[in-house]
């Protein structure tokens, strides 16, 4: 089984959406694996006849643009959204002739995301912490309660095979060639060091480990990509009516410091899932080196190289490998066009 992982380095939004388009169409997995929950967004885009046909998931992952694909695994971490799952899949399967035959397993002990969820992250206790309020924390803090509805207990539509934990051995047994796709960053995880401006669990493949339910042999046989950019971002602060903040989205490392889009001379980015503008600061060898230490990534994918010069790009690559990572694959825009291998 060959078994690929993808992984954020960084705070987040480093391009994972690309990163999982390039490989799925590199490598063609059969089996695509996600414990996603819909406060992270993951953009691609996949190459049609008519031209660029954007693919921007909060819940399907980016990898089915594989020709070989035959199913997707949703795992028992998963807090599911069913109503942009089923968005995203049909605008997916208008442009993917293939994603006709393929099949959606979710394991029955995955959340479903309900109205319940939103509303209890809707206070202003949440937006003081940076959370996209899409009601991710409070689904798995019900799932912790014993509260709320579980896949195997949830109406959900015919796409949907719920699984028990037997079947879900066996479709993995099955694969021969599987993308795992994280979602969120390294520094969000909530024992990094920057809690309460976090998420709610870890960020790593250990985590994807235990969120997939998979067996011990799969953490020693992924070969695992970290995706870092050049100039690593946080989501956007809250501020009030008035323009005042009111609250930081989180600090940042030691060894970096808060710059602005216009000082880099880039376009403002805006988060997928809020739509707020993004946070930017400079590269941090100090992130980068507590990821490599933790994580032990195969490789690098660094993204948005084309944000900085030649001379800068190759004092990030070089402090990057002085950590003891190997920068394989440069990302310089949004297609898989863009990508270079080293």
């Amino acid at each position: 089984m060959k078994i690929t992982t993808i992984v954020d380095a960084q705070f987040g939004s480093t391009g994972k959406g690309l990163a999982a388009g390039y490989f799925a169409e590199k490598y063609e997995p059969d089996t695509i694996m996600t414990a996603w929950a819909p406060n992270a967004g993951h953009t691609s885009f996949f190459k049609t006849e008519e031209g660029y046909h954007e693919l921007k998931h909060t819940m399907l992952a980016n990898g089915v643009v594989s020709k070989r694909l035959k199913r997707i695994l949703i795992g028992p971490g998963t807090v599911l959204n069913v109503d942009a799952f089923m968005i995203e899949w049909n605008n997916a399967a208008s442009v993917l002739p293939h994603m006709a035959d393929v099949a959606v397993y979710i394991h029955e002990a995955a959340m479903v995301l309900t109205d319940e969820h939103r509303a209890m992250e809707a206070s202003d206790e949440h937006a003081k912490i940076g959370s996209t309020r899409k009601g991710s924390g409070a689904a798995l803090m019900m799932k912790i309660a014993r509260k709320g509805e579980l896949a195997r207990d949830a109406d959900l539509p015919p796409l949907f095979h719920v699984v028990d934990p037997g079947w879900w051995r066996s479709l993995i047994d099955m694969s021969e060639i599987v993308q795992i796709e994280g979602a969120q960053g390294f520094s969000l995880g909530i024992n990094r060091g920057f809690w309460p401006k976090c998420t709610s669990r870890e960020c790593t493949p250990q985590q994807l480990m235990v969120d997939l339910d998979l067996p011990r042999h799969f953490l020693k046989d992924m070969h695992i990509i970290g995706v870092a950019r050049t100039y690593p971002i946080r989501v956007a602060n809250r501020y009030d009516a008035d323009g005042n903040m009111t609250e930081s989205s989180g600090p940042c490392y030691d060894d970096q410091r808060e710059v602005t889009f216009e000082d880099i001379g880039v376009e403002t980015e805006y988060t997928t899932v809020t739509r707020l503008p993004r946070r930017v600061f400079t590269f941090s060898q100090q992130q980068i080196r507590d990821f490599i230490k933790v994580v032990e990534p195969d490789e690098i994918f660094l993204n948005f190289a084309n944000y900085c010069d030649p001379s800068a790009l190759n004092t990030i690559i070089h402090g990057i490998e002085q950590s003891g990572g190997r920068v394989s694959y440069i990302g310089e825009g949004p297609y898989n066009e863009d990508v270079k291998e080293k």
